[in-house]
Order: structure tokens, then C-alpha cells, then sequence
């Protein structure tokens, strides 16, 4: 951002969905970035240009050193699951619960990982009582 309303236009957010506007462009930006780290890393060589998994593993590689990295991908993680379950309630006549709870299975690790005792109890919970509802209950 090149001037002082813009920075406060992010940082201070008067819409909620303004966040959620600039998060392709945000988790761009972190995934190009390392990217190009990464690159810069082997050499630059254009014989040999990381793939996706390359750079998610240079990431990974990268957090275990580095708490600020670590909280970066621990941030790009929330977006992905929160982008997950946002599309689960846009799919289908009435959404997607598959979509929706692979967000959940995906979320509990961080949710851990931050203490968020009670969402994991919440996710723990939900994902017990489907897998062990009757089968009498049916699909819908």
C-alpha cells in the first residue's frame, strides 16, 4: 500500500468482508513470495522450477526455524479452511456437508496447535456423533 488510507483501509477494516475481498490477493502474495524464495534457493535455475509441492515443503521447511513464518502459515492455513466452508454453504441446493467437514478435519490440527480447546471439543464431538450416528438417520 503507497499511501496512509490505504494501510488503514486494511488494518482497520469497516466492512468485514473487506478482509474477506483482499484474502486471493493476500494468499497470493504469501505463495508467490515463496516462490520465488524458494527459486532463489536452488539457484535460480530454469532448469529447475519448483513445483507447488516444492514450495509447500520450502514453507514448511522455513516454519520450523521461524516463529513469524510459522504464524504466516498457520494464517494462510484459517484462510484456506474458512474459504473451504464458505464455498461449502454456496454448493448445491443446501450446501455441501462433505466440503463443510472437511474444513472441520482440516481446522482441528490448528485449532490445537492455538488452544482453542473449545472448538476442538465442538469439531471432536460433531465428527464422533456422524460417524457413529444410526443408520436409520439417513442421508438427509
Amino acid at each position: 500500500r503507497n499511501t496512509r488510507k490505504k494501510v488503514e483501509w486494511i488494518l482497520y477494516p469497516s466492512d468485514p468482508r473487506q478482509l474477506e475481498n483482499e484474502l486471493p490477493q493476500y494468499v497470493l502474495a504469501h505463495y508467490r513470495s515463496a516462490f520465488v524464495y524458494c527459486w532463489e534457493s536452488w539457484g535460480r535455475s530454469s532448469d529447475r522450477i519448483p513445483s507447488a509441492a516444492d514450495v509447500h515443503k520450502y514453507m514448511l521447511d522455513r516454519a520450523k526455524n521461524c516463529p513469524y513464518r510459522q504464524g504466516v502459515l498457520i494464517e494462510l492455513r484459517y484462510a484456506e479452511i474458512a474459504k473451504l466452508m464458505r464455498m461449502s454453504a454456496k454448493i448445491g441446493k443446501r450446501g455441501s456437508v462433505d466440503i463443510f467437514l472437511t474444513a472441520i478435519r482440516f481446522a482441528l490440527p490448528l485449532w490445537a496447535t492455538a488452544h482453542a480447546r473449545d472448538y476442538v471439543r465442538l469439531g471432536c464431538d460433531l465428527l464422533q456423533f456422524l460417524e457413529c450416528a444410526s443408520p436409520a438417520r439417513g442421508d438427509g
